[in-house]
């Protein structure tokens, strides 16, 4: 793993959250949320999440590092479109429908990775490349003309940022990135995973969305849930930063085994270009609506990215 690129210029709520863990103090809200169950098992309050959501918002759709090098293409299932990312001979991503346009076929299937210049549809043998432009035809002569243009792949609008694949699930929709991502696109370029390595995934079937991402929006379960790893006196508190619609939680604890923690207490007496990259990054970002991104690094320095899929 290379660097981390140099991060940019930190924010107050750093050093404010490291003051407030010295000092131990706790900046409680002022009332209790309710949330409704029906916002959990209403059906048609899901189909308008699913359309609205995750049909005309930017979404991360991968890591960068899953198609690392030209020529690549992976599928992926997760948002109910068949969908295809690859990265072209001149290292450009693309988010695809993975169908083919003459009869629907899946270009690719399963959890293959193609390393190929060209996807060929395995019905018919139609030709693509990984700009999503069509090169061939089968018999040709004998099919008879094909609109080359209209034949393309059907692409969704694509940004790669911050070592990001990113897509908004809806061909015709304006591709206003900067706007969704506003300054927490410049933090999460910090992360510099354009060079990380792409180590493994594991797919978990689940409950429904908002009830499994729930979980990535609060402490308060840690000593709980998780008392055998982080210990039953790890606080439940966590300090939250807005950036838009999207959020990073920050620890309250100054318990011992959190050594990450213990460098961010370590910010209060340094100067801010001083500050180590790992203690920036370290805690939980969240993109919203349904990606987490964890940071460790004590014990070696990794990264879990968990999308939770409409469900």
């Amino acid at each position: 793993m290379n660097a981390p690129a140099a991060f940019p210029p930190p924010t107050e709520g750093q050093l404010a959250l490291a003051r407030r863990v010295a000092a131990g103090e706790e900046r409680l809200a002022g009332t209790m949320t309710r949330v409704p169950a029906t916002a959990y098992t209403d059906p048609a309050h899901y189909a308008a999440e699913h359309a609205k959501l995750f049909g005309k918002m930017p979404m991360v759709i991968a890591p960068s590092a899953l198609v690392p090098t030209p020529n690549m293409a992976v599928p992926h299932d997760g948002f109910g479109t068949p969908l295809l990312i690859t990265r072209d001979g001149d290292g450009k991503a693309h988010v695809f429908r993975n169908v083919c346009r003459h009869r629907g076929t899946r270009l690719v299937e399963g959890d293959a990775i193609q390393c190929a210049p060209r996807l060929v549809c395995p019905y018919h043998a139609w030709t693509f490349g990984l700009d999503g432009g069509l090169l061939g035809v089968a018999s040709r002569e004998a099919f008879g003309d094909v609109d080359a243009e209209a034949s393309r792949l059907v692409q969704f609008p694509t940004l790669e940022r911050a070592g990001l694949v990113w897509a908004i699930l809806d061909p015709a929709a304006s591709p206003e990135f900067d706007v969704f991502l506003g300054e927490f696109g410049t933090l999460l370029q910090g992360f510099n995973f354009e060079n990380w390595h792409f180590f493994k995934s594991h797919h978990h079937i689940g409950a429904n969305w908002k009830l499994a991402f729930d979980a990535h929006l609060e402490f308060y379960h840690l000593p709980v849930l998780h008392r055998n790893t982080f210990g039953p006196q790890m606080s439940n508190m966590a300090e939250y930063f807005y950036y838009g619609p999207h959020q990073r939680l920050g620890l309250l604890t100054k318990a011992d085994h959190m050594l990450e923690q213990d460098d961010l207490l370590s910010l209060t007496s340094k100067a801010e270009a001083d500050w180590p990259m790992d203690i920036l990054l370290f805690g939980e970002w969240i993109i919203f609506p349904n990606v987490s991104i964890n940071c460790f690094y004590k014990g070696g320095r990794g990264v879990i990215i968990s999308q939770v899929m409409p469900h």
